[in-house]
């Protein structure tokens, strides 16, 4: 079986990738952090409702989906850029 790059699979494939820690972190706030009182040692925390932390870790995401789209476009790059070295230093497609 092959793997396939992110940047290949479909928009609505990407999102839901995306969305799994997401509602992970959202899971952890409400199970634990509600639940247990740990809201009262985190600044600017509002019990129930969106707040700062899902900012940051909607950021931290956002920031992984781009570096991953980033890096599998630099890798087809690369690749293309070894295919075209190879197949001047040989004189045949490799």
């Amino acid at each position: 079986m092959q793997r396939i790059p992110f940047v290949a699979l479909p928009f609505w494939t990407k999102l839901a990738v995306m969305l799994v820690p997401f509602s992970g972190w959202i899971m952890f706030a409400e199970f634990v952090i509600d639940r247990n009182g740990w809201d009262r040692f985190l600044p600017f925390y509002r019990l129930g409702q969106f707040c700062p932390y899902e900012v940051i870790v909607l950021s931290i995401l956002g920031l992984i989906w781009w570096r991953l789209e980033q890096r599998a476009k630099q890798d087809e790059t690369t690749r293309r850029e070894v295919a075209a070295a190879a197949k001047a230093a040989t004189g045949r497609c490799c």
